[in-house]
């Protein structure tokens, strides 16, 4: 009940603006859903393993698919499964849940073959040459986002600013006088860590144990009465254990993944806490102290931080009402048509509409197509498109290998 209600609450005061998580939201709750049910199958010992580790296997499979970066949870999964291996065994004896991960993995391996001519993309090592496939993507390009997506997210932006002049909020790409982001991870840990530690991430952490601490003083505070230190509950097996593995999960994100709040950094962190004030309660409160009296003083001054924080901003000068307000592209303006191969192109012109960045820097900015019907591309990227021929319904898009490297290498974000 306490991790439950707590998970509710990091939601409330975390979740408050889809805008800050993007498509990344949805992988975070399923990842908090999967923590719910493996805690439920190491502390309730009246339901069906059977049937849980069902539910953990389905959901940890979406959540993979959904982004990959939610393999995070591997390491917690794998000591649940370690002492539940029976049931896991029975899980492969049913071949309808196994059949539907199956067309579940498929259907994504399938649309990412289409898509790009990797299985999983972004990954580079799942990728096939152009000699291969031709319309695939190939090696190199996917290679370059691997690397600006890791060391984005291991501090290479708090790396730039630091080591130019400029006074831009985003640098994005590599100069002279900076490391490429692959020689900034080839530097390893030691030298990116004291990046990623000035991170505004490390606030966002920060704020999460602060929020827990919150909870924490606020149960004590009500339940002065209840309380009765029983040391023993410390000590208590399973959950120093799941506590361990939620920390390896910790290191998993850290080294070998995104570490980014974003990228499954909410859910495993929230987890962790939940566990620990879980793990203290039992420790410090007779079993008959009140959850829900404490809970519900919580929750209400959660919900009051989640529609302030809302509302403040419906009513701020920043918020064009009605909202959302839609930036309309204007042809010959915002965007200009050609035709390659037989097929209309939509090139998207650097304009201060749907952008990210700064536009007089000329190669960190981001482009988006907005309401421009497809095929679009920013202007730029029409290099990168050497054939355009259609089969079957589909249009193969033959890239230009060398010119769409040259060009990533320049300019980080496409």
């Amino acid at each position: 009940k306490i991790i439950n209600l707590t998970f509710l609450i990091f939601i409330f005061v975390l979740f408050s603006r889809l805008k800050d998580h993007g498509a990344e939201i949805i992988p975070q709750l399923l990842i908090l859903v999967c923590c719910y049910y493996i805690f439920e199958l190491l502390f309730d010992k009246t339901i069906n393993k059977n049937e849980y580790i069902t539910k953990i296997i389905l959901i940890f499979t979406c959540a993979i698919l959904l982004r990959l970066s939610s393999i995070i949870l591997l390491p917690f999964i794998f000591y649940i499964f370690l002492i539940n291996f029976n049931n896991l065994l029975n899980f492969f004896k049913n071949i309808k849940f196994i059949l539907i991960v199956i067309i579940l993995v498929s259907l994504v391996i399938i649309k990412n073959f289409i898509n790009s001519g990797c299985m999983v993309y972004p990954l580079s090592s799942t990728c096939f040459k152009q000699d291969q496939v031709n319309w695939s993507i190939d090696k190199d390009i996917p290679k370059i986002n691997e690397n600006v997506i890791l060391s984005y997210t291991r501090g290479w932006m708090i790396y730039a600013k630091e080591n130019t002049n400029g006074f831009s909020k985003f640098v994005f790409n590599p100069t002279n006088e900076l490391l490429t982001h692959k020689e900034y991870l080839d530097n390893g840990p030691r030298f990116w860590l004291k990046y990623w530690f000035k991170d505004p991430d490390i606030i966002r952490i920060t704020n999460m144990f602060i929020v827990g601490l919150f909870i924490l003083i606020c149960l004590f505070l009500t339940n002065l009465k209840n309380l009765s230190f029983k040391y023993q509950n410390f000590l208590h097996r399973k959950t120093n254990f799941a506590l361990l593995f939620i920390i390896f999960s910790i290191l998993f994100w850290l080294f070998f993944s995104t570490p980014s709040t974003r990228y499954g950094g909410y859910a495993i962190f929230i987890s962790l806490i939940a566990l620990l004030i879980s793990h203290i309660s039992n420790f410090i409160f007779s079993s008959n102290f009140n959850i829900y009296k404490s809970y519900f003083f919580i929750i209400t001054l959660s919900l009051i931080f989640f529609y302030t924080k809302n509302l403040q901003r419906i009513n701020s000068d920043d918020v064009d009402l009605p909202w959302p307000k839609e930036e309309i592209l204007l042809k010959n303006i915002d965007y200009k048509s050609t035709i390659f191969d037989g097929e209309r192109i939509n090139l998207r012109l650097p304009t201060n509409k749907l952008i990210m960045g700064n536009l007089n820097e000329k190669n960190n900015y981001i482009l988006h197509c907005g309401n421009v019907e497809p095929l679009c591309t920013p202007n730029k990227k029409l290099g990168c498109i050497k054939k355009i021929y259609k089969k079957f319904n589909y249009r193969f898009i033959i890239n230009n290998n060398q010119f769409c490297k040259n060009l990533h290498n320049q300019h980080a974000l496409y």
